[in-house]
């Protein structure tokens, strides 16, 4: 018999305190099963093993209470790898944070269900294929049954739902000369949204710098390079060196709408199976490509913060793009930080971690100068290409004041104007939505904020509404100060809506506006 020491997934965190069970067979540490907890059936992590001679009443006897065997066991092999488990171990101590919350953040939703009804479940290709070993007479079949056979004249195989049921088809699976079979599909199609050259010539500068980094032995790399200068190409010639010696690759970046972009420039250059894991995919998009690099069948992991978590094997290099980013921490539950893990999960594999950006954060660049990190430089743009030419605009000064507009400064508007003659594009960028933030009281500064995430409120002129962009709470416009009972409602600064209005009223041109109210 086996004595399983297991942490219960319930809702009270503060029972951070592991229960025994028992069990006739062998469980790994890092399987999930079912208990019986408080006479509730939940799930539970197996954290320790062991196997005793003694029976569950002599056990009872030693511990002292009475143990209870499990209800089912869930995994086949464990979902947490022993890696994975350290790690947890690791986070749970260093942010203070129970074990259990711990582990319920690097599994996705599916693989930690709360009923056996929610759990996701693998979806099947289904396929008719010839049975070479089956020596039939073909002279012997019907006439409908040659013609099933020789459909599979030119291919090998042929997908269900391309035959019709008829009798002659279930004679054939009757006599075993075609059978069924099925092959996993993964849920999320991967795409490339263009194609990227398959041919990699690195500049000088570029050369240099990967000759850097395979010459030294650093933990990690900050690849500092102006934008556009070709850290994307650096990034896949270590990616290649490290597949080429059998192992794997995982890539963060700090936002889901940049990994299509990445992954395209993967796709182009790679013929390996990769994976991508984000908060936008479907719970069974997320258990597909969970257990695909499970089953090592992912050589190339991209994804958001979240993917620092990824169950893979032998990593050969982390990268982590646009490192400045503050996406990178994670404010709620467990509070970790994507780079610190990172470094976690390489000391333990022995392989390198690459920062990259052209706005390094100061620690960064302070560890790089410190020579804690070394440091790779990319000066110059791609092919010697002109960085943008950038103009600032104090709107403090007389000189650039317009007398129609208080968004736009009179420089803003004869550039637009510009564009429009020389009949060029335009994309102006605002950091708010609605129509204006900060709303507040004149008489005595009084600011309106959410009740739930305590966050200023957005005015909505459309609705006369206030806003919160976080949980989306949303009440009226109040009248008077619910403080001081003034009317002297007002807001600091604008949003899109009222650069939109502004905009409608100075330029006479067709537009778009994209942003998170208005674009699905």
């Amino acid at each position: 018999m086996y004595l399983l020491k297991i942490l219960a997934e319930y809702n009270l965190y503060a029972l951070n305190s592991p229960f025994y069970y028992c069990s006739d067979e062998k469980i790994d540490v890092g399987t999930r099963v079912y208990i019986n907890f408080n006479e509730n059936e939940i799930l539970g992590f197996v954290i320790e093993s062991a196997f005793k001679e003694e029976d569950i009443k002599q056990l009872s006897l030693e511990l002292g209470y009475d143990l209870k065997y499990i209800t089912k066991k869930i995994d086949d092999e464990p979902i947490i790898n022993e890696e994975l488990f350290q790690l947890s171990n690791l986070l749970s101590k260093t942010y203070f944070y129970p074990l259990i919350g711990v582990l319920q953040t690097i599994l996705p939703k599916t693989l930690r269900p709360k009923k056996e009804s929610c759990r996701s479940k693998i979806s099947y290709d289904v396929y008719y294929k010839i049975n070479r070993n089956n020596k039939f007479d073909l002279s012997k079949l019907t006439n409908n049954e040659r013609k099933i056979i020789l459909k599979f004249k030119n291919c090998d195989e042929i997908p269900k739902k391309n035959l019709c049921q008829s009798k002659s088809l279930k004679s054939l699976l009757d006599n075993n000369i075609i059978y069924l079979f099925k092959t996993e599909k993964y849920r999320l199609k991967l795409e490339k949204i263009y194609d990227y050259e398959k041919v990699i010539n690195l500049t000088d500068e570029q050369q240099r710098a990967l000759d850097e980094y395979e010459n030294s032995n650093y933990l990690v790399y900050l690849l500092y390079g102006v934008t556009g200068s070709g850290k994307t190409e650096v990034y896949i010639k270590i990616i290649e060196k490290a597949l080429e010696s059998g192992k794997t690759a995982l890539i963060l970046v700090p936002e889901i709408a940049l990994t299509p972009l990445m992954i395209s420039r993967i796709l182009s250059y790679f013929c390996v199976d990769i994976a991508v894991l984000h908060s936008s995919l479907t719970e069974s998009e997320l258990y597909d490509e969970y257990r695909k690099i499970k089953q090592g069948k992912a050589k190339i992991v991209i994804g958001t913060r979240s993917a620092i978590f990824a169950p893979l094997t032998n990593i050969g290099i982390i990268i982590i793009d646009e490192e400045h980013s503050d996406t990178y921490k994670e404010n709620n539950t467990l509070c970790y930080d994507a780079r610190d893990v990172a470094f976690i999960r390489a000391s333990y594999y022995k392989c390198k971690v690459i920062l990259g950006s052209a706005t390094p954060s100061i620690e960064s660049m302070s560890k790089a100068k410190s020579d804690v990190y070394k440091l790779l430089c990319l000066s110059n743009r791609y092919n010697n290409m002109q960085l943008a030419k950038i103009i600032t605009i104090d709107r403090k000064k007389f000189d650039n004041f317009s007398s129609i507009s208080q968004i736009f400064s009179l420089r803003v508007i004869q550039e637009i104007k510009l564009r429009l003659m020389l009949n060029e594009q335009t994309i102006i960028f605002i950091n708010t939505k609605g129509y204006g933030r900060s709303v507040y009281c004149r008489e005595c500064g009084y600011v309106f904020k959410c009740p739930h995430c305590d966050v200023n409120l957005t005015y909505y002129k459309e609705d006369n509404t206030l806003r919160c962009s976080h949980c989306g709470y949303k009440i009226k416009k109040p009248k008077k100060c619910p403080k001081c009972n003034s009317p002297y409602i007002s807001f600091m600064d604008f949003g899109i809506q009222k650069v939109e209005e502004d905009f409608k009223r100075i330029f006479n041109v067709p537009y778009l506006v994209l942003d998170g109210d208005r674009t699905p």
